[in-house]
């Protein structure tokens, strides 16, 4: 997984089922290995603990209940319930509005340009290498557990990327030839249902989409922009 990956997953992880073990097993891994998110899971924790004791340390005045009661005697037992009730529920929601936005303030990541260089030199260096077994590599130490395919020319290939589907991260490869374009998306069947060798275009869609089987474990979502043939992204001398 990369940084942002974990970063929109961290927030599930104290909460118990919200996460497979796998997803808790990998995010604890990169947390072991990067600073940064170490430091941000960190700032997290802190600031969640910070609000739990502020909420714990809120004293009631002792003459609140006598007051509440008095006010009910004045006006019908009904109505008086009815009106504490609606001041408590918006009291309430504007607190909750207020820790909300200072905590989504503080925790906003901080853009790290010596990171993000390093990012897409590590997406520069894998992509322009022209062979399946850099994208591999590429992968692996995204830890992203995936298949790439062997059945593309990867002397086409343009990008990689770990993104985020339904929530899951998964493989992402395009290839580029001439003005047709294919991205493919590596799906783990565990987590997805999907038709097989289907070809299907939405309505006024710009995009093709197939859906491929490319392993026991894996299958392929293929978005072509342009011609909508895989023939055209296959190494020279396997179409046959």
């Amino acid at each position: 997984m990369n940084c942002s990956t974990i970063r929109s997953l961290a927030p599930f992880f104290s909460r118990h089922g919200e996460l497979s073990d796998e997803d808790r097993a990998t995010i604890e891994a990169h947390l072991a290995v990067c600073p940064s998110c170490q430091g941000w899971f960190q700032r997290e924790q802190e600031f969640d603990a910070a609000v739990a004791r502020v909420i714990q340390q809120v004293e009631v005045p002792s003459d609140l209940p006598n007051a509440i009661w008095r006010k009910i005697a004045t006006q019908s037992r009904r109505a008086a319930r009815m009106k504490v009730l609606r001041v408590a529920a918006v009291a309430s929601a504007v607190v909750l509005l207020v820790a909300l936005g200072w905590k989504i303030w503080t925790s906003r990541p901080v853009v790290d340009p010596v990171q993000w260089a390093a990012w897409e030199d590590q997406r520069y260096v894998f992509t322009y290498n022209g062979s399946r077994e850099s994208a591999v590599e590429f992968f692996a130490r995204s830890g992203v557990k995936t298949f790439v395919p062997y059945d593309f020319d990867y002397t086409l290939l343009t990008r990689l990327d770990v993104v985020a589907v339904e929530g899951t991260p998964v493989a992402c490869l395009v290839f580029q030839k001439g003005p047709n374009r294919a991205k493919v998306y590596v799906l783990p069947k565990r987590r997805f249902r999907v038709p097989r060798g289907e070809l299907a275009a939405a309505t006024g869609s710009h995009c093709t989409v197939e859906f491929a089987e490319s392993s026991r474990e894996f299958v392929l979502v293929i978005v072509y922009f342009g011609e909508p043939n895989r023939q055209l992204f296959m190494p020279p001398g396997s179409i046959g």
